[in-house]
């Protein structure tokens, strides 16, 4: 990818265990989107990245950086693995996209049907596809947790039964990975 403007900024991001001070690069003034891009005509492409220094935004990937499918489907999946990164250090990649993935569930109201068909036709078995793995797993965690059979049904849910859910696991997930973590650091197992 070849761009000629980076707007950096510092936004506070909510998000369901507390709001991150997210840096986050606008990028804008393509010359090239990338191979995907390149592939597709513009049709498709990423719509940015996270690494340790914060999240980097394709601009022209958005038809608005104001609109919940933005705040929702990028800045709050994204803050959640800078969040995840800082808090936890080093996770497998499926490990990040299914909380990031939950974050989606917890705040998308009006995209909700369309996140959850995105889900539901991306499900995999295989934790080196970590978006489809991802899927898969979250999708069945609302069902057991709310007592579905299907899929479908996650979309007769109230949005506010399906949003509480959500938030339940992601913070169950929280202190499963904080016991993990300061089991590791204890030089010895307490009895």
């Amino acid at each position: 990818m070849i761009w000629s403007r980076n707007t950096q900024k510092i936004e506070q991001v909510p998000l369901p265990e507390g709001s991150n001070a997210t840096h986050v690069n606008y990028l804008d003034g393509f010359i090239s989107r990338g191979w995907s891009s390149y592939l597709t005509c513009n049709r498709t492409g990423t719509g940015g990245w996270t690494t340790t220094e914060g999240l980097f935004v394709i601009v022209p990937s958005y038809k608005s950086l104001t609109d919940e499918n933005f705040r929702v489907n990028f800045l709050a999946h994204e803050s959640q693995h800078y969040s995840d990164k800082k808090r936890f250090g080093d996770m497998p990649s499926w490990q990040l996209e299914y909380r990031a993935k939950l974050v989606e569930i917890i705040y998308a109201d009006t995209t909700r049907d369309r996140v959850l068909d995105a889900f539901a036709n991306n499900q995999g078995d295989d934790p080196s596809d970590p978006h489809s793995y991802a899927d898969k797993r979250v999708l069945t965690i609302l069902m057991n947790r709310l007592g579905l059979t299907s899929v479908a049904t996650l979309h007769t849910i109230s949005i506010d039964r399906l949003h509480q859910t959500a938030i339940n696991v992601l913070k169950a997930d929280s202190v499963a990975l904080d016991t993990a973590r300061h089991a590791k650091l204890r030089p010895y197992p307490l009895k």
